[in-house]
């Protein structure tokens, strides 16, 4: 599925458990400049606002 998916570049999308515990995968894109360590920080935090946003959004009890 993700390989299909980010072959039409859609980077951010959702998908079914399958087998797993959960019940919905997400896939988010992260991006840094590997040249620039002094950004790493500021990209995690960025990334990991943004997933809090999405759960808060779509009232997830949880992330893992």
């Amino acid at each position: 599925m993700y390989q299909q998916q980010s072959s039409y570049r859609m980077l951010s999308f959702e998908t079914s458990g399958g087998n797993l515990l959960c019940k919905r995968i997400i896939f988010r894109p992260w991006r840094y400049d590997k040249n620039d360590s002094q950004n790493l920080k500021e990209s995690i935090d960025a990334f990991v606002a943004s997933i809090i946003t999405y759960a808060v959004a779509h009232n997830l009890t949880t992330i893992g």
